[in-house]
């Protein structure tokens, strides 16, 4: 694997990386905002356009 190939496959690495944080604080987010009463359909929509790239 030449040096692109390795940047390719460091840059999809650190991609699944934060796409998974990102899942992990939507997840972590979910249950104190529904005791909270927040508006559920609005706080998760706008947290889940960072992982729906």
């Amino acid at each position: 694997m030449g040096a692109n190939g390795e940047l390719a496959a460091l840059e999809a690495r650190l991609r699944r990386v934060e796409d998974e944080a990102a899942i992990r604080r939507l997840i972590l987010t979910y249950g104190p905002a529904a005791d909270a009463g927040l508006a559920l359909g609005d706080t998760m929509r706008e947290r889940s356009k960072a992982v729906a790239r």
